[in-house]
Parts: structure tokens; C-alpha cells; sequence
């Protein structure tokens, strides 16, 4: 049975909605995602990780030297928007751990409080070298916030 006139339209309203959404430039996609443009408050467990380093960043006990860095594991995963001016910070959908970039004072200063929860604030920092263990790290890190 041929559909109407007015169910066409209908149907073709329907469709367009449900296409804009799909296809949205990700406005919708990003509401609610951290950004890199600006600072953020994120809480968990501070962690110390030990990660290979050089030569081939595979395995501390196949040789690598060990790189170790301080991580915000977060109470929550989030996502992080893209920074559409910049193609080196892309959106992440789902970071559960922040690699904490430091100034050797700051380790000292947050060690006491290894294995517990914490809030802390910085901004957003994409890995981009072999020492970047997670797609997101947290920079200026201040305690609190």
C-alpha cells in the first residue's frame, strides 16, 4: 500500500532529525566532554606507574628503562572534545587514567597521598611522544580546586 502525501513527509521529517544527528558536527557528541581549551577538575586514586621507556617501550623486564610517572585513575571514565583548531588534540571517548605531568617539587608534594583520592586541576594535554603513556594527560596540575 503507497504511503500518502502527508506520511511522506512525515517519514522524510523523521529521517532528516535522525540523519542531523548522526552526522552532527559534534556539538551534541561533545556536550559534556572535557576540553582542551580550558581548565578542568577531575578526581580518583593517585597511582604510581611504572612504564617502559626507550629503547623500544615494550617491557621494563625485556630491558626498557623504566619510566615512572604519577596517574589520576578517574572515579568516572570521560570523554575529551577535539580541539577543532588544533588536529594534535583529537576527541577521546573514554579516558580512565590521566598520566600527570609534574615539576619535580609536585612529586614530592602529592606522594603522601599515593593510593588515595584526590581532586585536582590543569588542562588538557594530548600524548603526542613515546613518553605520553596515556591519550590524555593532565598538565599544571594543582591539588584541589
Amino acid at each position: 500500500m503507497p504511503m500518502s502525501a502527508g506520511r511522506v513527509s512525515w517519514f522524510i521529517i523523521g529521517a532528516c532529525i535522525v540523519l542531523g544527528a548522526l552526522t552532527d558536527n559534534g556539538a551534541a557528541a561533545s556536550a559534556g566532554c572535557l576540553s582542551y581549551a580550558s581548565p578542568v577538575y577531575v578526581t580518583g586514586r593517585l597511582l604510581r606507574i611504572v612504564f617502559p621507556g626507550p629503547p623500544n617501550y615494550d617491557s621494563v623486564a625485556g630491558g626498557d628503562k623504566p619510566e615512572p610517572y604519577f596517574v589520576l585513575h578517574l572515579d568516572r571514565p570521560v570523554c575529551v572534545a577535539e580541539d577543532p583548531t588544533d588536529s594534535e588534540k583529537p576527541a577521546v571517548a573514554r579516558v580512565t587514567d590521566m598520566q600527570l605531568m609534574l615539576q619535580p617539587a609536585q612529586y614530592k608534594q602529592l606522594r603522601s597521598r599515593l593510593g588515595r583520592q584526590i581532586r585536582l586541576s590543569g588542562v588538557l594535554v594530548a600524548a603526542h611522544t613515546g613518553h605520553h603513556h596515556t591519550p590524555v594527560m593532565l598538565g599544571n596540575v594543582r591539588l584541589g580546586g
